[in-house]
């Protein structure tokens, strides 16, 4: 297929069921903003069927045309006539300026990426990238859902819901370029955090029937942060007194600000929750996830499933979120369980265990999957809030245990969750006290539930990890809905402003921190990266690379061939069997221990290494121009051998 029809291929499959989803909420008079919110949830809503069909013939352009028209046919309602009264024009402009700002915000962080100073090529802060170009590259070359652990080679598949990667990988098949990962996962990234305003806007919109009140919630979801700027400036105080060098360089001003969200204030990624701005820098998946799944919660509590033929446009968006981000999937499951005992029709009921059977069959082939790899257990558990001096005042007074941590929890959320959190609880309680409206109370349950689970349900990770606390994005899209209400009616009071300025201040930040940190001692050495451009033009895009372990660092964000391995910790929660990562190493390292070049190719092959990318002086002299490792890519101090084990 030429790259021309590829393209257009994949756009076809990508746009249909945005085209159909545009259909039917307008045949349900859903107002602009709710339209294009659910459009783009349509993009998403490909997941599912495009899965199904790569599990089964690979994934390909023609794979995404046929999933793409699949789903927009179960999108697209049964024929009925629109209401003939329009609704109001949304306020295009400031919703645009707030995509805008947070666009920007966002495009801070990405700017090291390439950069070249004279400590070599810089690359951006997020670490997480890595994970993310890795599976994307993985998916896109090797076409096999589900896709192989980018990590260890040797492994086998991967349990890991990797729908975004997978929509980036089918972008990156159409352009017939491997460079084209890194933009394509970018694009998605913008596409995700472009939906938070949206979505928060018409779920406002939907209680309250106010654009004002809704454009409030739409900033508020998207630029506001916590109140970890305090606790953030009053290190950076003390930094620059006591600590500061004084230099106005990248390095002298990464100093005074730390890229990490609520690095100071909780133990670093054991009880951190990110708010939709920094969860879009860092694992984008998981807010494209949030957005599906409150519009899923809007649809059903606003519009319900009155009629058979309401089922199946939710079918897809909801099978999606599972697939984007398991973490959202479990909470949203939860929910909607919890909701469906609230239902008092049979009729109704029996509509929505329809929607779950459906959603449960297009997600067959992802469950299959996971009952194939290496998955690890869920368990309920508390992790440390750390000491007095970051908030975990109980656990400094009655010691670690239980119930310490269980008391910690509600501060460092309110420290999380700033005034979105505050405004959003006061406000939901007014609702219903007020109204009683049974979208509020499915909604309140909805972040009540997600709180519980997402805080006490987690895997049993080694390391301190916050991937746990991505359901709670779906509390941060609801509370700040009901926290828009509540500012309307104490706005004016002097000290909701300032707690608004604080977090706001928190907001920006973390971007500027990133891009300091970059800039500043994230350099990859300049002859490396101009090897692996070399590496890029000899060798296929299906080639696997191994790479010495005290070097590994940092070159997957500019090599985009498939690796030996990388990185212990992401290759066990990748699914690799415990020990498999020390095995392959060790077997590696004996492989480029061997002195006769003859035997090293025959070690490099057997772990199905083709190429074996160096700086030159780790390399043994007896190897130099050797037939079994000819040099395919060298600059400076970098070279790339092809592994020849015929020679």
């Amino acid at each position: 297929m030429t790259t021309a029809l590829a393209v257009l291929a994949v756009l076809s499959g990508l746009a249909a069921p945005a085209w159909a989803t545009v259909s039917w909420k307008r045949c349900e008079g859903a107002g602009p903003v709710e339209t294009l919110a659910f459009a783009i949830a349509g993009v998403a809503a490909t997941v599912p069927l495009l899965w199904a069909l790569s599990s089964i013939r690979g994934l390909s352009p023609l794979t995404t045309l046929f999933a793409g028209a699949l789903t927009a046919a179960l999108i697209m309602p049964a024929k009925q006539r629109p209401p003939s009264a329009s609704p109001a024009a949304p306020p295009w402009r400031q919703l645009g300026a707030i995509a805008l700002v947070a666009a920007a915000l966002a495009a801070l962080a990405f700017l090291p990426q390439g950069v070249q100073r004279g400590d070599g090529v810089h690359r951006i802060a997020m670490h997480d990238w890595q994970k993310h170009l890795l599976m994307a590259d993985e998916l896109a070359v090797a076409g096999a859902v589900p896709p192989a652990n980018p990590f260890l080679r040797a492994s086998g598949t991967t349990p890991y819901y990797a729908g975004f990667h997978l929509l980036a990988a089918a972008l990156t098949q159409a352009t017939g370029s491997s460079a084209a990962v890194f933009p394509a996962l970018q694009f998605l990234t913008f596409l995700a955090l472009l939906l938070v305003p949206l979505v928060a806007y018409a779920l406002a919109d939907g209680l309250f029937n106010d654009a004002r009140t809704a454009l409030l919630a739409a900033a508020g979801t998207t630029l506001l942060a916590g109140f970890d700027f305090a606790v953030l400036a009053l290190d950076t105080l003390v930094t620059a007194v006591t600590e500061w060098s004084g230099g106005l360089t990248f390095t002298g001003l990464r100093q005074l600000a730390p890229s990490t969200h609520l690095d100071y204030w909780i133990h670093h990624n054991a009880r951190q929750f990110n708010a939709p701005l920094m969860t879009a820098l860092w694992a984008p998946q998981h807010l494209l996830a949030a957005g599906l799944a409150i519009l899923c919660l809007h649809q059903l509590s606003r519009h319900g499933l009155k009629r058979w033929r309401d089922i199946l446009p939710v079918v897809p968006l909801l099978a999606a979120v599972p697939l984007l981000s398991a973490y959202v999937g479990l909470v949203l499951a939860v929910t909607l369980g919890a909701a469906w005992l609230t239902l008092t029709a049979v009729r109704e009921r029996a509509h929505w265990l329809a929607l779950a059977a459906g959603a449960a069959a297009l997600l067959v082939p992802f469950i299959r999957g996971l009952a194939a790899g290496n998955s690890p257990p869920l368990g309920l558990r508390l992790s440390a809030a750390g000491s007095w001096i970051n908030g975990a005042l109980f656990t400094s007074l009655l010691g670690d245990n239980v119930l310490a941590r269980l008391l910690d929890t509600p501060a460092l959320l309110v420290v999380e969750f700033g005034v979105i959190g505050l405004l959003g609880v006061l406000g939901a309680r007014r609702q219903l006290s007020e109204h009683r409206s049974g979208h509020a109370v499915r909604l309140v349950w909805a972040a009540g539930l997600a709180t519980v689970v997402a805080v006490f349900l987690r895997p049993p990770f080694d390391e301190p990890n916050n991937v746990y606390a991505r359901g709670l994005l779906l509390v941060w899209f609801i509370l700040a809905a009901f926290g828009a209400g509540e500012w309307r009616r104490r706005s004016h009071g002097r000290g909701w402003q300032m707690a608004a300025t604080v977090c706001l201040l928190g907001t920006l930040f973390t971007p500027v921190g990133l891009l300091l940190e970059g800039l500043s001692f994230r350099g990859t050495p300049a002859d490396a990266v101009a090897t692996i451009e070399q590496l890029h033009a000899a060798t296929p895009p299906d080639a696997v690379v191994a790479i010495p372990e005290d070097v590994l660092s940092g070159r997957a964000f500019f090599l985009r061939r498939r690796l030996l391995a990388y990185d212990a910790r992401h290759a066990s929660i990748f699914g690799a069997p415990e020990g498999a990562y020390e095995a392959t190493m060790s077997a590696f390292g004996a492989a480029i221990a061997s002195p006769a070049p003859e035997e090293a190719a025959l070690r490099l092959q057997s772990l199905r290494a083709d190429v074996l990318l160096s700086p030159r002086d780790a390399l043994l002299p007896t190897w130099k121009d050797s037939p079994c490792l000819p040099v395919v890519a060298e600059a400076g101090n970098w070279v790339a051998l092809r592994v020849t084990p015929a020679c």
